[in-house]
């Protein structure tokens, strides 16, 4: 079921499917593409028996895109917000299960440490451990006196190119290069995407994946052996920092991991869950 949640920072374009009486599933989408990132890892879940709740964060997709503001920095804080309204409108379960791409995987291992009572689960799939330190769109973003008009070049120019990586050879992959485009050219999604290069959302997630790690916190970690954006090194230090992480490489996968290897995730993704769930009874 698609729709849209009036929310109190703004409307929400969201989905929830699968079967009704199903585990809930909570997926959470990177920084620049949306929900439908997850079509296809949705759907092997939907058949699986659970249910699957995405939605598009603000700024991105069908959702709103607030103007740069106190009450919409685009930082951390602000999409925590989001996911907890947006769980609270569609009368989420008490535990669900937490898969998280790329800055969704950073967001879900902040809602595990901030609600641990709430996860079934947690799986992270590229989590952007330290974007800042190795993303050219988010260092030039972040120069002084840089204008809208640069940010808008770039995002329209390296960001549209690197967007494409992920879904290359996909068979939907003109779909997704329209839809993207679609995206770019919305009001308010060139603002929004500099507020978020600029806040705290890139930056590095050592403390929370440290704190995770202190509390034994189990994950399922998927990592492509070719991502372009995320290094290997960021992979090796979350392993250190979270001693109880379920490490599953993928051989000759990029980034776009939820494209390119859906097939290689949804099974052992399921898997992992249902043991998990077993786990907490």
């Amino acid at each position: 079921m698609d729709m849209s949640l009036d929310l109190a920072l703004g409307a929400t374009h969201c989905e929830l499917a699968g079967p009704e009486s199903g585990p809930w599933v909570l997926l959470l989408h990177g920084g620049t593409v949306p929900m439908w990132c997850w079509d296809d890892i949705a759907a092997a879940l939907q058949a699986a028996g659970f249910r699957t709740l995405r939605y598009d964060m603000y700024g991105k997709g069908g959702s709103a895109m607030p103007p740069p503001s106190v009450h919409a920095l685009y930082d951390r804080a602000f999409f925590q917000r989001q996911l907890r309204d947006v769980l609270a409108a569609v009368g989420a379960p008490e535990k669900l299960h937490v898969v998280g791409f790329s800055f969704g995987g950073v967001t879900a291992a902040n809602f595990a440490l901030a609600h641990p009572e709430k996860v079934l689960s947690l799986s992270l799939i590229a989590p952007a451990y330290h974007s800042a330190r190795s993303n050219t769109l988010v260092k030039v973003a972040r120069l002084p006196l840089v204008g809208r008009s640069l940010v808008k070049r770039l995002v329209l120019g390296k960001g549209a190119q690197r967007a494409a990586l992920l879904w290359q050879g996909h068979h939907q992959a003109q779909r997704y290069g329209e839809l993207f485009a679609q995206q770019v050219v919305q009001e308010g999604f060139v603002p929004a995407m500099a507020a978020f290069l600029r806040s705290d959302a890139l930056d590095s997630y050592a403390s929370t994946f440290a704190a995770l790690g202190q509390r034994r916190q189990a994950a399922l970690l998927f990592y492509g052996s070719r991502d372009e954006d995320v290094p290997s090194t960021d992979m090796q230090q979350l392993r250190q920092l979270m001693p109880d992480v379920t490490y599953q490489e993928l051989p000759g996968i990029s980034h776009g991991v939820p494209f390119q290897a859906s097939q290689l995730v949804a099974a052992p993704l399921i898997d992992y869950m249902k043991r998990q769930a077993q786990l907490s009874v």
